[in-house]
């Protein structure tokens, strides 16, 4: 969600750093090593940040989450809060936006958007103010095809265990069955890495958040899994945490971050069929940026 303050904090947050996924560490908290001590020897190399087109159409101009579809040529775009339960089938270009409604869902302050497992998660878990004590939710759903009228949601409601947090970063690792949720600090602290195990989920469940620990990026917008590490996006820069041997979420926040160039804006999402990174920013007719791997 826009707040005018926040942006002025991003100028500095850019020099911060990220974090990553893999099996559950309940019972320990990791920190990830300090900047100053980053080998990069391990690091993938992006270009930087390329116009790929813009998206426009339907009056879209706050876009805070972005995923990139296995099928042919699509990324799929939501809103942030108080707008339709929508989300939009977009070219990488940003062209062809076609919408599906998401039935069984609201919109209270929807923050990212994830694929895994055949099905989209939409992290609606943001909250600016930390008053939602009655929890968040994430929604799910078979990925649809593009321009399907409507889509059924289910509901997974989830609540921290040390009270509300904000939060605008959601990934799911289908492999382990473990969600995680990264929180959005503006102390410079850094967010903190919560999971929640998915594995024989219902319609309807009740699951509770549990810390594993500490990502030293500030104001952390988004976040994507990727078969290189887990991708953190700030404003307008971003972090790599390559996977360990273990490919453990514990483990890589816990290794040494690539530096990212990555476009501005609340989204981010790794594209399988090109290994680049996309990133859309708010905005009336936004442009799509990509960062293409070399």
């Amino acid at each position: 969600m826009r707040i005018v303050t926040w942006l002025a904090i991003a100028a500095v947050a850019v020099s911060t750093t990220a974090c990553t996924r893999g099996e559950p560490r309940r019972s320990r908290r990791v920190t990830a090593s300090p900047p100053e001590a980053s080998s990069h020897r391990r690091c993938p190399r992006f270009d930087d940040p390329r116009r790929a087109g813009s998206v426009s159409g339907l009056g879209i101009d706050e876009i805070s989450g972005v995923a990139a579809s296995d099928r042919d040529d699509v990324l799929w775009i939501h809103e942030d809060s108080g707008a339709d339960p929508v989300i939009h089938a977009i070219a990488p270009d940003g062209s062809d936006l076609r919408s599906t409604v998401v039935d069984g869902a609201t919109n209270v302050d929807w923050e990212d958007i994830a694929l895994a497992g055949g099905n989209l998660w939409i992290g609606d878990i943001g909250d600016n103010a930390r008053v939602r004590d009655d929890g968040i939710q994430v929604y799910w759903f078979p990925e649809p095809r593009p321009g399907a009228p409507s889509v059924r949601a289910s509901v997974l409601r989830l609540t921290y265990e040390d009270g509300p947090h904000d939060a605008e970063a959601l990934v799911v690792d289908a492999v382990d069955d473990v969600l995680y949720v990264i929180t959005k600090d503006l102390s410079f602290s850094g967010g903190t890495l919560f999971e929640v195990r998915i594995d024989g989920l219902r319609d309807g469940d009740t699951r509770q958040l549990t810390e594993v620990g500490t990502v030293p990026v500030a104001i952390v917008t988004a976040a994507d899994l990727s078969p290189i590490g887990l991708i953190v996006k700030t404003y307008g820069s971003g972090r790599l945490f390559p996977w360990t041997d273990d490919r453990s979420v514990g483990s890589a926040i816990g290794s040494d971050p690539c530096p990212l160039r990555i476009g501005g804006g609340e989204s981010v999402a790794y594209r399988r069929a090109d290994g680049a990174i996309y990133a859309i920013p708010e905005g009336t007719s936004p442009p799509v940026w990509v960062s293409a791997r070399r």
